[in-house]
């Protein structure tokens, strides 16, 4: 199993990426925050490196968030 905030060491620089990808960033940080107002910062930056990274998307369900894993 891989774990996704062992893919991310940094948070990226949104500025180097594309207008897709910011525009996804943006979409993805509104969708976490509506879906999930209780998102802690360090999930939103590893949140932000799958999107600049992976191009994953939450609202075509490629990213959920299932909470802490309590490690």
């Amino acid at each position: 199993m891989i774990r996704y905030d062992t893919l991310c060491s940094t948070e990226a620089d949104i500025s180097k990426h594309s207008t897709g990808d910011r525009k996804l960033l943006r979409q993805n940080l509104y969708n976490a925050k509506r879906l999930y107002a209780d998102l802690p910062r360090q999930q939103l930056s590893v949140l932000r490196d799958l999107t600049a990274t992976l191009h994953l998307s939450i609202i075509k369900s490629e990213i959920l968030y299932l909470g802490e894993s309590g490690t």
